[in-house]
């Protein structure tokens, strides 16, 4: 789409309706209408030699529907019986040129006429498109202007009074029947993106799956030519999965933010100023009167009338806008009108379904955090052990370097992008979002950054310089503060009361309280087990503490026993409620309930993980002695454990130092020599 002023060029096609008495139609050819309607007869003369019964500005029908006396023994039988006029019950066999000079026909793609006073009324033309004068004798009133189009209504196809067939390729009733059209459009667009993002998820669960057990193995050694494409391809099918799906979720969210209707009543706006440019620049007028050029100068519509100077400029940017001739609104409505009629119809367009926007813009995140989980996985492959350390060795590990650098380069693409668009969505009006919008976003947001700090985890082991590691670690506590910043806006988000005298209604009768400890303890939970993900980035780059993490969740755990004691005596005053019977449904007491014993198993869970990491770090100062010796366990595990990709700790006995290849017990990844295995440290190697 060009610019140039306030004249914007439009590609999309003009409309083909034009006629000597009412004008050209100056919208596009998907929009409704912006001329009224013609009521003469067509002066053309079908291939029989007779009058056309039509209307002027339409396609002549075909030869069997001609009235003409001479043509009466030719007209099919189920052409001369209908009737086509559903008022007076008129069939086509009593028509006569009078008649129809008066209420010319229309003929439909099926195969029916009707009188145009007919098909008006069908349509509901005068009641809900056009303005029209009462009528004058026996002529119906001439058409006096556009009636605002109501596109705050879905209107329904309507099809023929006879078949039912669709009405469609009648100029008359493109107004009508365009607007119905973009109704459906816009119909079929909604339900398309609901089944979309319904079965996103499934669609990314199984490219995801298609990745178990997947390894890097080298092949062609044997015969001398060694690759790695064979291996590396379902990695990276899975890979251009997870991005196209990731671009679809972006343009999704702008298909659903500004639809193809939309895009068409815009369009129909800016064609409809750029007639009342062209007529200031050719010097036309303004047709509408100076009060009227007024008033849309002050809704920021209106133009500078040009000078004498600007016109020949003007009129060769006219002449590639392509616009119908004459310029000026000579006949048919004026060039205010129909903007005027055109802005009224965009303007009442219903807002977009921010709850569908939303939803695509979290699937963006989930696609790309699956971009970074995946790349993980192939930056934490190492290629197996293989005789020959020469040419093959060279080449294979040419090939992973590039692969690796591709993964990196894929998932730095995708992620920066998504973070911004995360960041700007959930800092941006965090108090302002529906419980389940915000929940949606919290969860969207939290996997994504734990995906891209794992992706960055793992390609440390190939970084050539400290300054990249140093770098590396930094970009990963930024993203972890990034992640507790929003939990931290959504915890003062709940905490916050509600105000108002619905607000202590609620109060009273337990409800508020009930609603607002039920989101704000869940809300906690989230906190403790996002802390928990991200305990092993923060140890191993050393941006926090193990034990005041733990004092953080021990103290949000202890906020979600407040909590539920709270709301437990709001609905519960006397203590008599018991616990609802196994299957029965679920009331808020029980949810309550069921989420202060997640808040207890959390608790136990981070007791054992500290008792364990008290003796281990206890072993690690050698404060455990055996016989005022310190314990030979104690020294073997001091430099021998490691965590292998999936972050299992194993240990390597001897030196310490890895000198063959073998699998992880716990998930069969690769250990060992050559799988470039960072060495924790004892007390690192404790869960939590």
């Amino acid at each position: 789409m060009l610019s140039s002023g306030s004249v914007r060029i439009s590609y999309f096609p003009e409309c083909d309706w034009n006629c000597e008495h009412q004008g050209p139609c100056c919208a596009p050819s998907p929009a409704p209408c912006d001329r009224l309607p013609c009521d003469e007869r067509c002066s053309e003369l079908l291939s029989c030699g007779h009058r056309c019964p039509g209307l002027c500005g339409e396609p002549c029908p075909y030869d069997h529907f001609c009235i003409h006396p001479d043509c009466a023994t030719k007209t099919p039988a189920g052409v001369a019986e209908q009737v086509v006029d559903l008022v007076s019950l008129t069939p086509f066999s009593s028509l006569s040129d009078a008649a129809v000079d008066a209420d010319p026909l229309v003929a439909l793609p099926c195969g029916h006429a009707y009188t145009a006073s007919t098909l008006d009324a069908w349509l509901d033309m005068e009641t809900r498109f056009y303005h029209r004068a009462p009528p004058e004798g026996d002529r119906p009133g001439r058409w006096l202007g556009l009636r605002p189009l109501p596109t705050a209504d879905q209107d329904e196809v309507k099809g023929c009074p006879d078949c039912r067939e669709p009405i469609r390729g009648v100029r008359r009733y493109r107004r009508a029947t365009h607007k119905a059209a973009l109704d459906l459009i816009d119909r079929m667009m909604a339900t398309a993106a609901a089944v979309r993002l319904e079965q996103g998820g499934e669609r990314l669960q199984a490219i995801e799956g298609q990745l178990g057990g997947w390894r890097l193995e080298p092949t062609g050694i044997e015969q001398g030519c060694p690759t790695l494409s064979p291996s590396t391809k379902p990695l990276v099918t899975a890979l251009q999965r997870a991005e196209t799906e990731a671009g679809a979720y972006t343009q999704l969210a702008k298909l659903l933010r500004r639809g193809p209707k939309r895009q068409v009543y815009e369009e129909a706006f800016f064609c409809a100023r750029n007639l009342v440019a062209a007529e200031e620049v050719r010097g036309g007028g303004d047709s509408a009167g100076p009060d009227a050029a007024a008033a849309e100068e002050s809704r920021g519509h209106g133009r500078p009338r040009a000078s004498a100077a600007q016109v020949p400029a003007a009129g060769l940017l006219l002449d590639r806008l392509g616009l119908p001739v004459p310029l000026t609104a000579e006949k048919g409505p004026s060039a205010r009108s129909r903007l005027e009629a055109a802005e009224a119809a965009l303007a009442a367009l219903p807002p977009a379904d921010a709850r569908a926007v939303w939803e695509a813009q979290c699937a963006h995140l989930d696609a790309a955090a699956l971009v970074n989980r995946i790349a993980s996985t192939g930056l934490q492959a190492t290629l197996p052990p293989y005789p020959d350390n020469g040419r093959t060795s060279t080449l294979l590990r040419s090939q992973a370097t590039r692969f690796r650098s591709k993964l990196n380069a894929r998932a730095e693409r995708w992620s920066e992008p998504a973070l911004s668009q995360a960041g700007a969505m959930a800092l941006g009006s965090p108090g302002r979002l529906e419980p389940r919008m915000a929940d949606r976003l919290t969860g969207a947001f939290l996997s994504l950054i734990l995906a891209r700090v794992a992706q960055l985890e793992a390609s440390v082991p190939y970084m050539k310089s400290r300054a990249a590691v140093h770098d590396v670690r930094q970009r990963q506590g930024d993203l972890l503060d990034r992640g507790g910043m929003l939990l931290e806006a959504r915890s003062a988000a709940w905490h916050a009361p509600a105000g108002g005298d619905e607000a202590s209604k609620g109060t009273q009768n337990g409800g508020g309280v009930v609603d607002r400890a039920a989101g704000r303890m869940a809300l906690q939970l989230s906190r403790v087990a996002f802390l928990q993900a991200g305990k092993p980035f923060q140890t191993q780059a050393g941006l926090g503490d193990n034990k005041a993490i733990r004092r953080q969740q021990e103290e949000l755990l202890d906020e979600v026993q407040a909590l539920a004691a709270e709301a437990e005596a709001a609905l519960n005053p006397a203590g008599t409620q018991p616990a609802a019977a196994p299957g029965a449904d679920e009331g808020p007491l029980s949810g309550i309930r069921r989420t202060a014993a997640q808040a207890a198993q959390w608790r136990e869970q981070l007791k054992r993980s500290g008792e364990l990491r008290d003796i281990v770090e206890a072993m690690a100062r050698g404060e455990i002695h055996s016989g005022h010796r310190i314990s030979y366990n104690t020294r073997i595990l001091a430099g021998h454990l490691y965590r292998c990709a999936n972050g299992h700790v194993y240990m390597v006995g001897e030196c310490g130092s890895p000198e063959a290849d073998a699998t992880c017990p716990e998930c069969g990844a690769p250990i060992g020599y050559g799988s470039r295995n960072a060495r924790v440290q004892l007390t690192d190697a404790v869960l939590g």
